[in-house]
């Protein structure tokens, strides 16, 4: 028996972290159920915010979908030789 501890501070702890995974718990479920944006933080609905874009996407990433914007093209080997003599 550890006569230092305050067991009421560790029951509440205990009750604390029980509770936060029960709501962690239910949040995944939640998600599983009816998909990643089914659940967001306030900041997510903000204009200029990605968090639904991303839930749509594989990983956080545009996987297989074209860019929104356009890239400047990247030189094959044979150009750049061409501009800067021998790689």
């Amino acid at each position: 028996m550890d006569f230092f501890a305050d067991e009421d501070a560790l029951r509440r702890e205990r009750e604390r972290e029980a509770r936060e995974d029960r709501l962690q718990r239910a949040a995944l479920a939640i998600r599983g159920k009816f998909g990643g944006n089914a659940l967001l933080k306030g900041m997510n609905l903000l204009e200029g915010a990605t968090g639904r874009d991303r839930n749509r996407q594989i990983g956080g990433h545009a996987a297989g979908n074209p860019p929104e914007k356009a890239s400047a093209p990247v030189p094959d080997r044979k150009d750049a030789e061409e501009s800067h003599g021998k790689i």
